[in-house]
């Protein structure tokens, strides 16, 4: 709406161009940078300027600019004075003007002639003597525009692009229509206070949107969360990888993605979750290397080609799920841990053509129907080296090798730590018109659920509370429990309350609920981002936040998302893997298995769920 008042305003002919920055360019995006992704953004390295772009608001703008003498590639000012050296190696935004073709530009030199101050321009910006320019010198990006295609489509390659922690949204999809080069990748990288510090958990920025964020092929992707109610969250071209990246689709699509990795790309100690869908999806010839893929709708991962390598990954509940991996042709299973949870449901892979071969070494596949499943047998299939245990069938056309385990690995704190068992009425305080009860009609784990029965006098309020022995949660990356209500909840109606004061009177954390279908259970698995302050926990509760009227709602088995899969000394005495000597194991592997500590869940107080 801004673009056409201004069109109209000054009577408008504008093109646009976005590209051919310098390959040398280096970018910055803040959350705190100036709205509309207005300002210039970016700094050529080894430019003889002041870097400007590291600056929330642009060190220049003005509105007069200008073109004379048919130079298309010098711009002037009336009122600015344009010749200033620290500019040169600066980018101006061009957001608008009559005859000018709007996009970013490099500042390649400065001076001043018989016309005035002027800035040369790394290629033309008008087509025809121009005039009313509005411009930015330098200052950070911001996201959360309709510029943000426009932005991401003209890197070059050899591009760098900085994301300042800090929570972004988008408003169009970023979908990038420039590659990279083997020689010169376009990087995309988060970072927390100083460039290059590799942030973890809650230190990395991210970006929560209803649109997809997408690199293309031969690029960089490090250090992003994000989380987004489209059928895709992160995207990765061909001949890419992908690392310390988080991923969470809400979509309430089967097919929605949490990471997509392109053709011949890694993703490198990534996590993917998708509550309706697939964690993770690739295309051919790709590598997955210590991944954390949980908490998904339909599959853990899907593998829409062949020839792709998965080593040392996590993949765990995943109960809805007729497969925790859906299979493909010439795959390679190293020392991965699958684990669908103490009671046994779905299939840890499961082959949904005939493979022409496949290999399974040194996993554990634990709490599955079935462990490994494929539609017809394959003799040229290798399944070795593998511990299954408590599944109901271990394999189904495969067959197991003579080193096959079946040893309880013991793992440290696979299923989370229980906050509340919920088997018991939560009495601690009952808000108005509420009546706090145990029911064992509808529950989900154990014999009972806690129940809330809300009249019509039930406001926006607390609901109901708990005392709990006081709890350090300081280190909990997450916190998942089942949820049910009898009637339809939209997104954030309800919230569970954690406080370090009886009665949540003034809870240190309020996690709202995801929108719930009525008479449906949901495994919901909050976000809980920062949680220093919650070292004392003593009282945990249900609030409303919109009147829903009469209603129950009830909560089984709230749990800590802070899973361990190391191993114990069973299934270390056995000297699994066995086929690596010990010596050669390093990083999530050791002498016992695969050992992975559950990763930052990330992104903001918000949840995602499983539909059952």
């Amino acid at each position: 709406m801004k673009k056409i008042i201004l069109t109209i305003l000054f009577c408008l002919i504008c093109n646009s161009a976005y590209g051919a920055i310098s390959a040398d360019c280096v970018w910055e995006l803040r959350s705190t940078a100036t709205s509309d992704m207005v300002n210039g953004g970016g700094f050529v390295t080894g430019a003889s300027g002041t870097d400007y772009s590291l600056q929330d608001a642009a060190q220049e703008s003005g509105i007069d600019g200008e073109t004379k003498n048919a130079v298309y590639t010098r711009l002037y000012s009336a009122t600015d004075n344009f010749n200033i050296a620290a500019y040169v190696g600066n980018i101006i935004h061009i957001t608008v003007g009559t005859n000018f073709t709007v996009g970013w530009y490099e500042i390649t030199a400065v001076g001043s002639d018989g016309d005035g101050d002027y800035l040369d321009l790394d290629r033309a910006c008008a087509s025809a003597n121009s005039n009313n320019a509005t411009y930015y010198i330098g200052g950070a990006l911001s996201l959360n525009s309709t510029l943000d295609d426009d932005f991401i489509e003209q890197l070059t390659p050899g591009n760098i692009v900085y994301i300042k922690a800090g929570t972004y949204s988008l408003k169009e999809h970023m979908s990038s229509i420039n590659d990279g080069t083997i020689s010169a990748p376009i990087t995309i990288e988060g970072y927390f206070s100083t460039r290059g510090d590799n942030p973890t958990d809650d230190d990395r920025p991210f970006i929560d949107s209803g649109y997809q964020f997408n690199s293309g092929d031969y690029s960089i992707v490090k250090n992003i969360r994000a989380r987004s109610t489209n059928t895709q969250t992160l995207g990765l071209g061909n001949y890419s990888y992908m690392i310390n990246c988080k991923g969470l689709s809400v979509s309430t699509i089967t097919t929605s993605i949490g990471i997509f990795i392109g053709n011949a790309s890694i993703a490198i100690n990534c996590e993917g979750i998708s509550n309706a869908g697939y964690g993770l999806q690739c295309g051919l010839d790709c590598l997955i290397v210590g991944c954390y893929i949980h908490d998904c709708g339909t599959a853990g991962i899907n593998f829409t080609n062949d020839t792709t390598s998965i080593k040392a990954c996590v993949i765990e509940n995943c109960p809805t799920a007729a497969y925790c991996v859906s299979g493909r042709d010439w795959l390679n299973f190293i020392g991965n841990t699958f684990y669908n949870g103490e009671t046994p449901t779905g299939t840890g892979i499961d082959y949904l053509s005939t493979a022409t071969l496949f290999s399974a070494v040194n996993n554990i596949f634990y709490g599955f129907t079935t462990g490994v499943s494929q539609v017809a047998e394959c003799d040229l299939s290798f399944l070795d080296y593998n511990n299954f245990y408590n599944n109901t069938i271990d394999v189904t056309n495969v067959q197991k090798g003579d080193n096959t385990l079946a040893v309880d690995p013991e793992f440290v704190n696979a299923t989370g730590t229980l906050i509340e068992d919920c088997e018991d009425a939560w009495n601690e305080y009952a808000g108005t018109g509420v009546t706090a009860t145990a029911d064992n009609t509808v529950y989900k784990v154990g014999t009972y659920s806690a129940k809330a029965v809300c009249d019509a006098t039930t406001g926006v309020e607390v609901v109901m509370t708990e005392a709990i022995s006081s709890t350090d949660m300081s280190g909990y990356k997450g916190i998942r429990c089942w949820a049910y209500s009898s009637v339809t909840l939209t997104a954030n109606d309800w919230q569970l309350l954690l406080d370090d004061s009886i009665n949540c009177a003034t809870p240190i954390k309020t996690l709202d609920f995801p929108a719930m279908t009525a008479a449906t259970w949901y495994n919901v698995c909050f976000d809980v981002g920062d949680m220093s302050s919650a070292t004392a926990i003593i009282s945990i509760g249900l609030g409303q936040a919109v009147d829903k009227g009469a209603m129950n709602f009830y909560i089984d088995d709230v749990r800590a998302k802070d899973c361990n899969f190391s191993v114990g000394t069973n299934l270390k005495a056995t000297s699994f893997p066995g086929i690596f000597s010990g010596s050669s194991t390093i990083g999530y592997l050791d002498t016992g298995a695969v050992q992975r500590i559950e990763p930052a869940a990330g992104g903001g107080e918000t949840s995602h769920v499983s539909v059952f």
